[in-house]
């Protein structure tokens, strides 16, 4: 998704106590997707989620109710997620490696390619006219915006030699950066097509990231498959921390600061396939520390039930269910929202009574 430094209402992410929500609301179980969620795209009005029933749920903020009947249309697994507020399109990428544009105000669908992607379209980000597309087939697609209301394909963007994880649309709009299962880190002209820049050695699966602004320059916030989330100075590629806590993948993470007249407070949150939810805190020094969890699997009302089996005290095998796994995370105003092995959205919102202050959500 592209990069955001949005003004929101920041709550105290440190002491406040969460009110929980679900999308849909337990009245209106019916609206219900049929199959786990695996991506959420969060608006002003709108929480937008990806199944593997192979639908696209809009859901009404407030009512969380469905705002439109699910957009229906894709022959795989929704795994990836953008909205263009100015154009008012919905963007969506599923596991058979297509690709559908969607009128956002109505539902109907735009524009389609069938194969964008010769596999499972990992990722994909829209800004500034371009639509960039991530492919476990190792692959980067460009999509330029044309006076006809089209897209067409500009740049077929080669290099990482393993699957494409994870692409954002940088600053201005013009560049592109990526992460793959090569261990590589790639910064992509979007005009030219070419790689300007590439950082090595980076932790080998980069799921996501966030970039946010230091005394030292730009650094960026990555999710990581060996349960780890490590921050990285941008300029020079080191590494300046690593946080340990969750228990398996963490599959997204997000950095809101908050400056509250008081000095600047910053803030990780992170989600991962333990079924938990954790928000860390920086003591001003550049050290984190896990402040408190929040249990996806026990939050979410209607689990999809994942068992293992091992060994009992007596010799027999005992059934063990697992954690809930969560899929994507965003945080948006106050509020925390996470999908997975589940058939709703489930929501922590820290708003409270927390007044307005100025801060900025990564």
């Amino acid at each position: 998704m592209s990069i955001s430094h949005t003004l929101i209402s920041s709550p105290d992410w440190t002491s406040a106590t969460p009110t929980l929500a679900h999308f849909p609301d337990s009245n209106h179980q019916d609206e219900s997707h049929t199959n786990a969620l695996h991506c959420l795209k969060v608006t002003t009005k709108y929480v937008i989620s990806g199944s593997a029933d192979r639908s696209i749920r809009i859901w009404d903020k407030k009512a969380r109710t469905l705002a439109l009947p699910p957009l229906v249309g894709h022959s795989g697994t929704v795994v990836a997620l953008d909205v263009s507020k100015l154009l008012a399109l919905l963007f969506s990428g599923d596991s058979n490696g297509e690709v559908i544009i969607w009128d956002f105000e109505t539902g109907d669908m735009v524009q389609r390619f069938e194969k964008a992607h010769s596999d499972t379209v990992l990722d994909l980000a829209f800004k500034g006219g371009y639509l960039v597309t991530a492919g476990r087939d190792k692959s980067i697609k460009v999509w330029r915006f044309r006076e006809s209301g089209e897209f067409e394909l500009k740049h077929l963007l080669l290099g990482h030699e393993m699957p494409v994880l994870h692409v954002q649309i940088w600053g201005d709009g013009t560049r592109a950066v990526s992460t793959s299962g090569d261990r590589t880190l790639r910064v992509w002209d979007l005009g030219s097509g070419e790689c300007v820049r590439r950082i090595d050695g980076v932790a080998k699966a980069i799921v996501g990231f966030r970039f946010f602004e230091t005394g030292g320059g730009t650094c960026l916030v990555a999710a990581c498959t060996d349960h780890r989330i490590r921050i990285y100075n941008f300029e020079d590629g080191r590494k300046v921390a690593s946080l340990e806590g969750h228990e398996n993948v963490v599959r997204a993470v997000k950095m809101v600061e908050s400056g509250n007249g008081q000095g600047r407070s910053r803030w990780i949150i992170s989600a991962s396939y333990d079924g938990t939810v954790r928000v860390w805190e920086e003591d001003g020094l550049g050290r984190w520390t896990n402040i408190r969890t929040h249990s996806f699997s026990e939050a979410v009302l209607t689990q999809i039930p994942d068992f293992s089996y091992v060994p009992a005290e007596d010799g027999f095998l005992q059934v063990k269910q697992k954690p809930s796994r969560i899929s994507d995370m965003e945080v948006d105003e106050g509020c925390m929202y996470c999908c997975g092995e589940g058939k709703e959205i489930v929501c922590w919102d820290f708003r409270g009574d927390n007044k307005e202050t100025e801060s900025k959500s990564g």
